[in-house]
């Protein structure tokens, strides 16, 4: 398997198709990117830079999510550059309150404190980018 971490120093190269080992935090990601990915992320140059965000959502019942953004946000717990395009963040989340039936849209969240955050930290991450769309998947 190819390293992400051995290519960080040279910020413009983007990683092509595969398997990848990314540092993240105490623990190693295990990327996987589409063709069609990987293509996307060479565009990204013309876009700008986008973070995938490993949400981790807490309430009823519990959700993962990965949302693509521009930057990560300030209560994420771990965050990590692959290159001058792309970082990878973790951000476990709860609501505030656990009656849906009263909230309409999205509820309030609030960051979730861990004590040991590296047993929440997701093992593996899926990309993906069909339709213009990035599609995304994470996992243990």
């Amino acid at each position: 398997m190819a390293s992400v971490l051995e290519r960080q120093c040279s910020t413009n190269q983007f990683p092509g198709p595969g398997l990848y080992k990314i540092k993240f935090d105490r623990k190693l990601l295990q990327l996987s990117l589409s063709v069609r990915a990987a293509r996307a992320m060479a565009d990204q140059d013309q876009q700008g830079h986008i973070d995938v965000e490993l949400e981790l959502y807490f309430s009823c019942l519990i959700r993962k999510r990965v949302n693509i953004r521009r930057q990560p946000r300030a209560d994420a717990i771990f965050k990590t550059a692959v290159n001058n395009y792309l970082s990878i963040s973790f951000r476990p989340v709860m609501t505030k309150v656990c009656q849906v039936s009263d909230v309409a849209g999205e509820p309030d969240i609030e960051p979730l404190p861990i004590v040991k955050p590296e047993r929440f930290t997701p093992n593996w991450l899926s990309l993906d980018y069909k339709n213009g769309q990035w599609l995304g998947e994470f996992g243990y």
